[in-house]
């Protein structure tokens, strides 16, 4: 019997990048920037308010258009999160309540050099000194 798979990504557990981070959100949920220095292959967001987590989302590379969400209920949902090459963007604008920080955390697939952010943006890489030439 075949069946079918959707394509996959795997993450080599040798030689994958992983980051977290936490930041505020602000009262309207404006777009955040997140650079880890890779193109994710996998996004965790915790939504925390009022002392207590609110949400749960996992993005993942094979569905960029959806996320796996979970705050009342678990549902597959729009994603509030775009993938860059370089991290990924948070938008929480059209939340009623945007919650007070999140908590995150990235898988990648796809080492690159580090960059440095815009003005404004969550940087967890060093900027530069430290590149792997196999990747420049």
């Amino acid at each position: 019997m075949t069946q079918l798979v959707k394509v996959q990504k795997a993450i080599n557990l040798v030689t994958s990048q992983i980051s977290h981070g936490m930041f505020p959100v602000g009262d309207n949920g404006e777009p955040h920037t997140v650079v880890v220095g890779y193109a994710p292959s996998i996004i965790r967001v915790i939504c925390v308010a009022d002392g207590g987590v609110d949400s749960f989302y996992w993005w993942y590379s094979t569905a960029p258009d959806k996320v796996v969400s979970l705050g009342s209920t678990l549902e597959y949902a729009a994603s509030p999160i775009t993938a860059t090459e370089q991290g990924f963007i948070l938008d929480l604008t059209d939340e009623e309540y945007p919650p007070d920080f999140v908590i995150w955390e990235t898988y990648g697939y796809e080492p690159r050099p580090s960059t440095a952010p815009s003005e404004g943006d969550t940087y967890s890489m060093p900027a530069e000194g430290e590149t792997d030439d196999e990747y420049v």
